[in-house]
């Protein structure tokens, strides 16, 4: 008596598509075996790819043509699955992203806002440098002309310490001369008083 042994595998997505089944019939019959095997995969309509081994993302919003990803994108706006015919390439904060037809133009203003904002924080940068060097300067000719008003401050102590210093020994040199002065004027006022005596006397005789 003949016996019949099958053996399946499949493959099956989460809406219960095959995407991929293999059956292996094995007929015994005495010494006789037959071995039938049948294989059907489920491929993408519009580029071919096995469906087992790429994803399906559904289909194009605009053309609604099923595709999966190896023909097709998920628009990083909305979210919506376009074909490699409707997707539009836009540029988002410098990055290149798929959008649909109906937002790019709101895609392409947020991107010449991005680039405004860049520009002006560019520039504001710029300025801010410039302020800075600007500063930095000032503040060195400021030290500069402090060091310089130091100087000329210590030179000019220097000069009236100086003069105040030579009128003090001329001071200390007049009030030394006057004290001698001082000293000599009685013997002085003595003499001369002796000589006049002295010089009236050899007069009379």
């Amino acid at each position: 008596m003949a016996e019949v042994h099958t053996k399946s595998r499949r493959i099956i997505d989460e809406q219960g598509k095959v995407l991929f089944l293999e059956t292996a019939t094995v007929l015994v019959d005495g010494d006789e075996v037959k071995v039938n095997s049948e294989r059907r995969v489920s491929r993408c309509p519009t580029c071919g790819s096995r469906l087992d081994k790429v994803q399906s993302l559904g289909r194009c919003w605009e053309c609604d043509k099923e595709v999966c990803t190896n023909c097709g994108i998920k628009a990083a706006c909305c979210g919506r699955t376009l074909c490699e015919e409707h997707r539009h390439l836009s540029l988002l904060n410098n990055e290149r992203i798929a959008v649909c037809r109906e937002h790019a133009p709101v895609v392409a203003d947020r991107q010449e806002l991005y680039d405004s904002v860049l520009l002006f924080n560019q520039k504001l940068k710029e300025q801010e440098q410039r302020h800075a060097a600007e500063l930095r300067q000032r503040e060195m000719k400021l030290k500069e002309a402090s060091l310089a008003f130091q100087r000329a401050l210590g030179s000019r102590r220097q000069v009236v310490q100086e003069a105040v210093t030579r009128e003090r020994l001329a001071l200390e040199h007049a009030r030394v001369r006057m004290d001698q002065l001082r000293t000599l004027a009685p013997n002085a006022s003595r003499l001369l008083g002796a000589y006049r005596s002295g010089a009236l006397s050899q007069r009379r005789r």
